[in-house]
């Protein structure tokens, strides 16, 4: 009895043999690294999901499908060699879905949209045998209106994939164009892009203020990079579904980052399925991602285009913004605190202007010595020497003056020296009080930019855990109670993005208001931390050693409070004051 008991323990703990499962792919695209890359991870996420039960491995591919019948063509050279064959691009899908009888198993990427591409449609799923794919659902509509708030465009160019536009029913297309031409009020035209991107650009029409780009596939990464260049050099505002285009200089999109990792990771649950027995037919072809506003803040200072505070508070800003802006430290603020404030350039003319005064009024006390001379000419006949009135005649004369003693002199002088000692105090004081106000602006710009960042997560974290609950509500784990109070949570963090944002706004405008203004209209302030050598000045300088304990602390501390009243300038000021009042 033991021994069967072992034998069948034996028998549960030996290792499975693997299966193999062979994949082959068939892309309109040409063979890239890129590409190449791509196709690997699917094959090793797949690998990963179906686990150790079977062994998948790349069976054969096909690059560059220009046609449906080569899709077709080179499909049948995979029938009986591959368990499945994945269809990349729109036309090996469109090739494919049109054969009536597919004996090896397709999941194809790439659909624009089956209503436009005329391809199996049915209750979310393809409704074909053998047949079914990956529909990154798109809201060309949602994301107009994206691109609205950013820009109030007139006439949009909408860039489209030449392989992929020849897929989809011209008719239909027009249609929807010209549904949302009248919607935006907008003249929309689209313009197919192909491997020659001059021949692009020379059909874009000059008086375009918009352009929009669909899912490019079939281009270069040197290509898209020149067209979108162009449109920045021309200044042209740029839209994309595609998030992957923020890196090549679009100014916005309304995608998500993760977008390609999500459908490989569908695709190899599809293909799990699959070898699994499930039914193609059957299987959910949808893709619907949580899509987010991102804007290339870089973009948008180059085409000098300024964007709405309501997207800059909601949007994830992307881009080198933050080594565009130029960042102070604050011992350049301070220093140019001191330079450019006005009231301490007013209160620095005011100690010139005493001087000025004291120097006229001690001139009264100082001898004086005035000259003068009087010539005159009368005529001959009204010339008489009886009387003493000759023809011409000269005068000189000289005064020498010396004040001996004036009470009213001696004490305007004293009470011109008083203001000026009053002056030179309240100078001191401004300067002062000015460092005092600039250095609480800074640490409050500081504290707003920390702020900010603390919404922003807080925003992201709400959005997540809104997220959260909308799965398990559509699981029935949970009801819409708990959806909508996070919809309400989000709503309060939009707001609170919002006045945070504003705060640092006003935190910064109270900072340049302080140096008259003398700072870009937009700038950065550097962080302050304790390895900073304005705080190691204090951690490792004499005070340090001073201050070691609480009661010494308290020594140092009273001590430079009675140092700050003997010496405040204040204090002395109203002293000078009260000196030429008495006198």
């Amino acid at each position: 009895m033991k021994f069967a008991i072992s034998f069948v323990l034996l028998a549960c703990w030996a290792p499975v043999q693997a299966q193999p499962f062979k994949i082959g792919v068939i892309s309109d695209f040409e063979h890239s690294t890129n590409l190449e890359a791509i196709v690997y991870e699917m094959i090793q996420e797949t690998s990963r999901t179906t686990g150790a039960s079977r062994q998948i491995s790349l069976e054969a591919t096909f690059f560059g499908i220009t046609d449906t019948e080569s899709a077709q063509r080179s499909y049948g050279q995979l029938d009986g060699k591959a368990d499945l064959v994945i269809a990349l691009g729109s036309i090996t899908a469109k090739g494919l879905s049109l054969m009536r009888d597919l004996s090896t198993p397709v999941v194809a990427l790439g659909i624009i949209d089956p209503n436009l591409q005329e391809i199996p449609y049915v209750n979310g799923a393809s409704g074909k045998q053998n047949f079914t794919y990956i529909w990154q659902t798109r809201d060309l509509d949602k994301e107009l209106e994206a691109f609205n708030k950013i820009h109030d465009f007139k006439k949009v160019v909408v860039f489209a994939d030449e392989k992929a536009a020849s897929t989809v029913n011209k008719q239909k297309v027009r249609i929807l164009i010209d549904s949302l031409s009248k919607k935006w009020n907008t003249e929309l035209s689209i313009v197919p892009v192909g491997s020659d991107i001059r021949q692009v650009i020379n059909q874009i029409p000059a008086s375009i203020d918009a352009a929009y780009f669909t899912v490019l596939l079939s281009q270069t990464e040197s290509q898209v990079q020149l067209l979108i260049d162009q449109l920045n050099d021309r200044k042209v505002p740029t839209f994309s579904g595609n998030a992957r285009l923020l890196d090549y200089g679009v100014l916005g999109s309304m995608a998500n980052e993760n977008d390609l990792q999500q459908v490989i990771r569908k695709l190899a649950i599809m293909i799990d399925g699959i070898a699994s027995g499930s039914e193609l037919s059957s299987m959910s072809v949808r893709l619907d991602t949580k899509e987010n506003l991102y804007i290339n803040i870089t973009t948008a200072r180059k085409i000098g285009l300024p964007i709405p505070f309501e997207v800059l508070f909601t949007a994830t800003l992307i881009g080198n913004d933050e080594e565009a802006l130029k960042t102070y430290s604050f011992e350049e603020i301070a220093e140019k605190s001191l330079t450019a404030n006005l009231n301490i350039q007013i209160s620095y003319q005011d100690v010139e202007l005493s001087k000025i005064r004291i120097k006229s009024v001690k001139a009264n006390l100082f001898p004086s010595l005035e000259s003068g001379l009087t010539a005159s000419q009368i005529n001959e006949e009204r010339a008489n020497a009886a009387f003493n009135t000759p023809e011409r005649s000269l005068t000189a004369d000289l005064t020498f003056s010396q004040l001996i003693y004036s009470e009213q002199a001696v004490a305007t002088f004293k009470i011109s020296q008083y203001l000026q000692k009053a002056q030179e105090y309240n100078t001191e004081a401004e300067v002062l009080r000015v460092m005092l106000e600039t250095y609480t602006a800074y640490l409050n710009v500081l504290s707003a930019k920390t702020n900010v960042l603390i919404q922003r997560e807080n925003l992201l974290n709400t959005q997540k855990n809104k997220d959260l609950a909308s799965i398990r509500v559509d699981l029935g784990s949970s009801n819409n109670t708990d959806l909508y109070r996070w919809e309400s949570e989000l709503a309060f963090a939009n707001q609170s993005l919002i006045d945070a944002q504003t705060t640092l706004l006003a935190s910064k405008l109270q900072l340049n208001t302080l140096l008259a203004n003398t700072l870009e209209s937009e700038f950065d302030v550097e962080d302050i931390s304790l390895e900073d050598d304005l705080f190691k000045a204090f951690s490792q300088g004499p005070l340090a050693e001073v201050v070691k304990t609480p009661q010494r602390l308290k020594v140092v501390s009273d001590f430079l409070v009675a140092e700050s009243q003997r010496y405040n300038p204040n204090k002395k000021e109203l002293a000078e004051s009260i000196h030429a009042v008495d006198r």
